[in-house]
Formats: structure tokens, C-alpha cells, sequence
């Protein structure tokens, strides 16, 4: 669950901080003038991030979701919410820009990414083996997901550490299959769409050189509660109304690629 998801994080950004302590050997000494007689190190080692950039990414996603019955004509799933996890790997393209003073860079990022991450999950709400065959199956489909992010940090030689927050979308796809043992009606709805949510997280990337850079990062973003309300095929209806939570981790490396000069 979020421990695999962190833990494959955490891993990311050790690798990474192994490559960029190795490759700081090779390529941080001092910058040298071709114009004067002694090399002269860069004062300010942010710059060679500023500017624009574009770039790539691939790692593995979580996603966590909750669903719970808040109304139903008879005792159901209320007491008992269905809780389960998919995981799978997810990648996709980044663009952005990034302003430096200094050794402090402030910069937005916005990323989209494929995912195709589903699950499905059956709930008996009566024993097993007692004379019904009332069950629900939850099935939730993670297609793919974006961000619109600040990024703020600072830079040490070579290596970017930083701090990430902003917004997050999701497009989600819902399925149900409801049967019920004693009037035989059934619920079967697709809920599929966008969801709005907030995103936070950490990362660190190291310049290989003043145009191409190295990330690893790891994000957490939180869709909220959404609630559903869907009816059966009995005349009357039966409605129910469902209440749902998704959380999404994802913990991934990317190749950044600079555009221009800029500062």
C-alpha cells in the first residue's frame, strides 16, 4: 500500500542522490574562463536551472479508495466501508519554468501522466454461507492524472532540493454491480470523469549539465470525498447514496531537457 509507494520514493531520491555525489566529482569543479588566466568558480550555482524546460517522466502510482453508503432503504454497507488499493506504473511529459536568485530557485510545473491502474473488490454484507446473494462489487479505474504545481528550493553545486505543492486532476472511472437477494433488482452504474483535488510533495534533481538535469520525486494527491447517488431497476426505485475518497501516491524519476539560456 503507501508503505511500497514511499518506500520505492525513498529509494528514488538515495539512487539519485548517489549519482549526483558521483557525478559531482566529474563535473563539479570550478568553472573555468576561457577569458582569464586562473578558472573562477560560478557564483550563484542556481542558474543553470533557470529558464524553461521540458522533459519526461515514468515511476509507479498508488491509488487508495473508500466507498461508503450514507442512505439506502435497508441496512447495507453503512457500517462496513470497502476499502482497497491498486498499484502500477504511470509516466508522461513535464513542462516548466524556473526563476532563480541566487541559490534559491522558484519555479511551476505542470505534468500529465497515464496510469491505466484498476481494481475490483466484492463485499458480502450478509455471512458466508447464510441463505442470500445480496454482494456489491466496487470497481475503480485510475486512467490518468495531471498537476499544475509550484516548485520552491535551493540549489547546492550541481543538485536542486525542493519543495512542491499545487493543484491535481484524476480521471477516474467508477463501476458497481449491486444484486439484491430479496426484490431482485440491480444496481450496475459507470460514473466516469475528472476529479479536482490538491497535490504536495518532495523531490531533488541534479544537472548533469547546464542543460540536461535528473529528478526523482515523490507526490501525494488528495481527491477529497465525492458523493454519488444512484437508483436500482424496481418501480419505485430503491436510491442509494454513496460516498466516495480517492488518494492517489506516486513516486517517479524524470529527465528534464533546458530551453534556451534564460535566467
Amino acid at each position: 500500500m503507501l508503505k511500497s509507494t514511499l518506500g520505492l520514493a525513498a529509494l528514488s531520491l538515495v539512487l539519485l542522490g548517489s549519482t549526483a555525489a558521483s557525478a559531482a566529482d566529474l563535473y563539479g569543479g570550478p568553472r573555468v574562463s576561457m577569458k582569464d588566466d586562473a578558472p573562477t568558480e560560478r557564483a550563484c550555482s542556481g542558474d543553470r536551472f533557470a529558464g524553461f524546460y521540458a522533459g519526461v517522466n515514468a515511476g509507479t502510482a498508488s491509488h487508495d479508495t473508500k466507498w461508503e453508503e450514507t442512505f439506502a432503504d435497508f441496512t447495507d454497507y453503512q457500517d462496513n466501508p470497502l476499502r482497497k488499493t491498486s498499484r502500477g506504473f504511470t509516466g508522461g511529459g513535464q513542462v516548466g519554468y524556473n526563476r532563480v536568485r541566487c541559490n534559491a530557485l522558484f519555479g511551476v510545473e505542470a505534468d500529465f501522466n497515464f496510469a491505466d491502474i484498476s481494481s475490483s473488490k466484492d463485499h458480502y454484507h450478509a455471512p458466508t454461507g447464510a441463505a442470500t446473494n445480496d454482494w456489491l462489487r466496487m470497481s475503480d479505474q485510475l486512467r490518468n492524472f495531471a498537476t499544475l504545481r509550484a516548485r520552491m528550493g535551493f540549489v547546492h553545486e550541481r543538485t536542486l532540493f525542493y519543495a512542491t505543492g499545487g493543484l491535481a486532476w484524476a480521471n477516474l472511472n467508477h463501476h458497481m454491480d449491486d444484486v439484491q437477494h430479496i426484490n431482485s433488482g440491480a444496481v450496475n452504474p459507470t460514473i466516469s470523469g475528472w476529479k479536482a483535488g490538491w497535490t504536495a510533495g518532495l523531490g531533488m534533481e541534479h544537472a548533469f549539465t547546464d542543460r540536461i538535469s535528473l529528478k526523482g520525486e515523490a507526490l501525494y494527491m488528495n481527491f477529497g470525498n465525492v458523493k454519488y447517488s444512484v437508483a436500482d431497476n424496481l418501480v419505485p426505485p430503491d436510491v442509494y447514496d454513496f460516498k466516495n475518497r480517492s488518494d492517489v501516491y506516486t513516486a517517479r524519476i524524470g529527465l528534464n531537457f533546458k530551453l534556451g539560456e534564460g535566467r
